[in-house]
């Protein structure tokens, strides 16, 4: 009975080199590929998408932001536009509504986070160019 309980555990030296050497190294790297995310999405909610991104999380290996005004129906459209520029994305929370990614951090590169922060970037506009075409101006209705 014995021999089946140590059959079914890890063997220790196994264990020992994931975490001593390659766990380590693969931690660092998921833990700098982050900060590179986040600094990505700070640049564009300070620089050229000042008012259409805020209130940006990192938590775990997931990032969230909220888009524009955080109201689930303008989350949805940039949503939609994102999967249609290839990322896919979820939303969470409530009032407001976040954007939450879940990047496949141990094997994306940084030149893959500056896209995606481009594709954000583009998405962002375009929805909200979209809104504001949609909505009348001073009360004016079409």
């Amino acid at each position: 009975w014995q021999s089946e309980e140590k059959e079914n555990q890890p063997h220790n030296g196994v264990l020992k080199y994931i975490f001593s050497r390659f766990g380590i190294l693969l931690f660092v790297a998921i833990i700098l590929l982050l900060a590179y995310f986040e600094e990505g999405l700070k640049a564009l909610e300070s620089g050229e998408c000042q008012g259409l991104l805020s209130d940006i999380r990192v938590i775990g290996g997931m990032i969230g932001f909220q888009p524009l005004d955080g109201k689930l129906e303008t989350v949805k459209r940039v949503l939609m536009r994102l999967f249609d520029l290839g990322i896919v994305a979820f939303y969470c929370g409530h009032g407001p509504y976040l954007i939450r990614l879940l990047p496949p951090l141990p094997v994306l590169q940084p030149q893959q986070i500056d896209e995606v922060c481009r594709l954000i970037s583009q998405a962002l506009h375009e929805v909200s160019r979209d809104l504001s075409q949609s909505t009348p101006a001073n009360g004016d209705k079409k």
